[in-house]
């Protein structure tokens, strides 16, 4: 076929639209694969499915189009600890085929070791060199450069890792093996004896001077020799192919084996070779590339940055379990992006923070929902793995769920715990039930009913062909949820009165009727507990007063019911607060009578030496007063029911809000009083009526 100019370019053009269909084509096989991903991530997490598709979307020009990256793109994660931000990462990379080009680096584990962290870095990253890996900085927290105080951190070593999330491209010295380098510095000088008395080659093959080259090497090899032995390598060569035995390649593998796979790819390279000056620039340059300074280019990288932030997830300390899960659950509802970059700010300095950019994604605490989704996942997951090993199928009763729920649910800890109960309640317990079974042959086994009760596993075993069932029943020994079981002593009487004192208080003097009152609890710092959710975007006098009564309400109960001289110590850490929160209104928010703020830090000196007189001491006093007058009236005038509701909590561990108002709004019939009027945290402030009242 006779080719033309014009025939050439329609060749051309056809090829370059057939580039472009490809190009198309496979755009879409890795978007479709991102999606599938994506997919299957939200089938394995519980309650992460906005934060699957945000990363979906964040990731989709990287995954696309990374050569186009002139930055690394970085996703940070940001949440409590067992939220499943290191998981699913690293299952993200296994359904996108991406887990040989996942590297993963613990921040906690280098703490002021930057300079092993840049070694580690470098060598293990040098591969992707030019590509496009995902890197997951975990624990990020860790590598912050800025104290407590304020001050630079100690860890300037650290820097590489700005470095990296700033432009991806990393210069560091080579790793060099100064073993080596030395030995190959004396293999040229060898090399130069052996040119200088006439030593050919030709394909990497001595074809003159063997015995030349025998006798100038000696028993020299530039790799160890021992180890060569070991292996069963450097044996059964002839003279001539000396240049491409192990024993000297091994030396050019260890200086460069990040570009040389084994020994025998330098010997392959060297078998090229027709001259021996050929092999000295071949080691030359080898030596020369592992002395100079090198620079590594990961501009194409995504990079995770995870941590976790007690700054900006100020409940993260408490462990108390007891707390509903989903209290946690409202509370880093509210947490944005600008809580995190002000927690950030605690740990970073403003310029790194620019760094990390604004892709900041915030996880929630898990829901009661969420846990009971994770729980039932759980035990489907492992009533799989039974059938299909030994073909007999679990049931799970709710009562199972329920307890490893109680057991288990620290709601600031995450699915750990959760997961630990799994092995420790379930998972041994299955192992027992196997070895009853096989003790007392009990043989073609269709499925086992497993529920809980009085401190028991029953078992429900059901045979085939078989009517009769057999019932088994293991004892169970609970850590957790035994700490909150009713003992109906002093301590939870008294406990009672005292907790039943501040629900009391918040439903008469605001009208919010606590979400719940718990008088046995796990925590160990406290034998019990009322949670009233109260208003928390805005703080007002009155709103002050409410709390100072309600705070008041433990006190005057205790001292209603069992007298003053029976108060308890237990007292002392609601008065510090109502204290501080009388003292609060005066010395900060100007609410006395000057409207001025008299709570000034000074250097060296009282907090509160300025402008501070015995007037507005007066107030602070005036204040707790009032509140104490008002909070003992409600007492008095509704003892019946607060005797009520500590005779409940007195036997019973724990009371639910809607109880409380069954029990409030039972007691207002029996007095003949008209229905309580109760509201919640957003009916507390009536601000927009009244300026719609004004208006009008």
């Amino acid at each position: 076929m006779l080719f033309t100019p014009a025939s050439i370019a329609v060749k051309t053009a056809q090829n370059l639209q057939m580039t472009k269909k490809a190009l198309q084509t496979a755009l879409v096989e890795r978007k479709e694969l991102l999606q599938q991903a994506m997919g299957a991530l939200k089938s394995e997490f519980i309650a992460l499915d906005g934060i699957v598709d945000e990363i979906g979307d964040l990731m989709l020009p990287w995954w696309l189009f990374p050569d186009s990256q002139l930055r690394p793109s970085i996703i940070n994660l940001w949440g409590m600890t067992g939220s499943g931000k290191t998981a699913l990462v690293r299952r993200l990379a296994d359904h996108l085929g991406y887990d040989h080009m996942l590297l993963r680096f613990d921040m906690g584990e280098y703490g002021q070791s930057g300079t092993f962290l840049k070694y580690t870095l470098t060598s293990q990253l040098f591969q992707f060199n030019n590509k496009a890996p995902i890197i997951m900085l975990d624990e990020f927290q860790f590598a912050k450069t800025l104290e407590e105080s304020g001050r630079e951190a100690n860890n300037i070593a650290l820097r590489i890792i700005w470095d990296l999330l700033d432009s991806g491209v990393i210069n560091f010295e080579g790793h060099v093996n100064t073993y080596y380098t030395l030995r190959g510095y004396k293999v040229l000088r060898l090399i130069n004896e052996c040119l200088n008395q006439g030593v050919e080659i030709r394909n990497g093959i001595i074809t003159q001077g063997a015995d030349i080259v025998k006798k100038i090497f000696g028993d020299f090899v530039f790799g160890y020799y021992d180890g060569a032995v070991d292996r069963g390598e450097g044996e059964g060569f002839k003279d001539e192919e000396y240049f491409i035995s192990d024993l000297f390649c091994t030396g050019i593998y260890e200086i460069k084996s990040y570009e040389y796979g084994s020994y025998r790819d330098a010997a392959d390279r060297i078998r090229t070779f027709n001259s021996l000056h050929e092999i000295v620039h071949f080691i030359t340059q080898i030596i020369q590339d592992e002395e100079k300074p090198k620079t590594m280019n990961l501009s194409k990288a995504l990079i995770f940055v995870v941590g976790n932030l007690d700054e900006a997830y100020y409940m993260s300390s408490n462990i108390n379990p007891d707390i509903s899960p989903d209290e946690f659950h409202r509370n880093t509802k509210k947490i944005n992006i600008a809580d995190i970059k002000f927690a950030l700010q605690k740990r970073f300095r403003n310029e790194q923070l620019a760094r990390l950019g604004n892709n900041h994604l915030i996880y929630q605490a898990f829901t009661t929902a969420d846990y009971y989704k994770f729980i039932d996942l759980s035990l489907n997951n492992l009533g799989q793995q039974v059938l299909e090993r030994y073909g007999m199928q679990l049931e799970w009763d709710k009562t199972i769920k329920q307890i490893i729920f109680k057991e288990g649910v620290f709601p600031t800890q995450g699915v750990r715990p959760v997961m630990s109960t799994i092995r420790n309640l379930v998972e041994s317990y299955i192992s027992k039930l196997l070895l009853y079974l096989i003790e007392n042959s009990l043989d073609r086994v269709e499925r086992i009913e497993w529920s809980y009760k009085r401190d028991r596993y029953v078992f429900k075993i059901h045979q085939a062909k078989r009517k009769t069932i057999k019932e088994l029943t293991f004892p169970v020994r609970l850590k957790v949820n035994s700490l909150r079981k009713s003992v109906n002593d002093d301590l939870q009487s008294q406990v009672a009165v005292h907790e039943s004192g501040h629900g009391l208080i918040s439903i008469f003097a605001t009208g919010i009727v606590p979400e719940y009152i718990i008088t046995r609890t796990v925590d160990s710092e406290s034998q019990g507990f009322t949670y009233i959710r109260l208003p928390e975007e805005i703080t007002s006098f009155q709103l002050i007063k409410d709390m100072i009564k309600i705070g008041l309400g433990g006190y005057l109960a205790e001292k209603s019911i069992f007298g003053a001289e029976n108060t308890s110590a237990g007292v002392s850490q609601d008065i510090r607060r109502l204290t501080e929160l009388a003292h609060l209104a005066v010395r900060d928010y100007g609410m006395g009578t000057d409207p001025i703020r008299t709570h000034l830090h000074l250097y060296g000196g009282n907090p509160y030496q300025s402008s501070f007189t015995d007037q507005h001491e007066k107030m602070v006093l005036d204040l707790i007063e009032q509140c104490q007058q008002e909070a003992e009236a409600i007492i008095a005038e509704h003892r019946e029911l607060l005797l009520e509701m500590s005779w409940y909590l007195s036997s019973h561990s724990r009371i639910e809000k809607t109880q409380l108002v069954k029990m409030t709004q039972d007691y207002a019939a029996k007095k003949g009083l008209a229905p309580i009027p109760l509201i919640d945290a957003k009916g507390y402030f009536k601000f927009k009526a009244t300026l719609q009242a004004l208006k009008k």
